[in-house]
């Protein structure tokens, strides 16, 4: 179960949101929930939000969940994604919906510190991004244990 609260700068929880200012979304009955990064799409007042997902404790999932807390159904499966190919750091929003991700990688025996993926607006893997979805900076890597 994700909790997710609203705030407004300098007036704190934001009452209009989901109830009392409070949203839960379940990502997984495994999953110790951490939130990383939200970010708020720029047209849709939606929010965007990674967390742990999954049996691996690296494993992390999106949701994007409208101005009242709900999973926004046509975004992954059911407003949820299957896991994430990065473990996330950052994200944002592209002007077209598209959404970036920020965090680290492996690559068959290497892992990458420094990796970017992107999700379509519906949050699918762009494969026309990078390789398969994932852009890897060179350089920046040690070896897999």
């Amino acid at each position: 179960m994700m909790d997710v609260t609203a705030s407004q700068p300098s007036l704190g929880v934001d009452a209009s949101y989901g109830i009392a200012g409070r949203a839960k979304t379940s990502f997984d009955s495994k999953a110790q929930t951490i939130i990383v990064d939200p970010a708020l799409h720029p047209q849709t007042n939606s929010v965007l939000i990674i967390s742990a997902c999954g049996a691996s404790p690296t494993g992390q999932c999106a949701a994007l969940v409208d101005g009242n807390g709900q999973p926004i159904g046509s975004f992954g499966n059911a407003g949820i994604t299957g896991r994430l190919p990065i473990t996330v750091r950052s994200t944002a929003f592209q002007t077209d919906g598209r959404i970036l991700l920020a965090g680290s990688c492996s690559v068959g025996t290497k892992i990458y510190n420094w990796c970017v993926a992107r999700l379509t607006a519906a949050g699918q893997p762009d494969t026309a991004y990078g390789s398969g979805a994932v852009a890897v900076a060179d350089g920046v890597r040690t070896a897999a244990a």
